[in-house]
């Protein structure tokens, strides 16, 4: 994670990698979610956030949120992809009988 802030203007840039190991990876790789997430962080805490496009078949490359803005919204997006990819692992990977029928590459 690689961070930048600046002492007058209290902004911060953050980039969350999201390996290809972790399951949350596979979440990520849908574009409309990534869409949303990116809207939904906009809006509600007042930050830029990006996730650059991926190619969808490139599964070696981790995917980066970028996240810029005031240090404390920063903090509270963070904390809320923590608990997104925390249900994601639990709700829908961890289910065998999901991830079988299921094609994600």
């Amino acid at each position: 994670m690689t961070t930048r802030a600046t002492k007058q203007t209290e902004t911060v840039a953050k980039t969350h990698l999201i390996e290809p190991t972790d399951n949350a990876f596979k979440f990520f790789k849908n574009e409309n979610i990534c869409l949303y997430l990116m809207k939904y962080f906009s809006k509600k805490y007042k930050i830029k956030c990006e996730i650059p496009r991926q190619d969808p078949y490139e599964i070696k490359t981790p995917i980066e949120i970028i996240l810029s803005g005031n240090k404390t919204n920063i903090v509270n997006v963070q904390k809320e992809l923590d608990s997104i990819f925390k249900r994601v692992k639990t709700f829908i990977f961890n289910d065998e009988n999901i991830d079988k029928r299921s094609n994600y590459n």
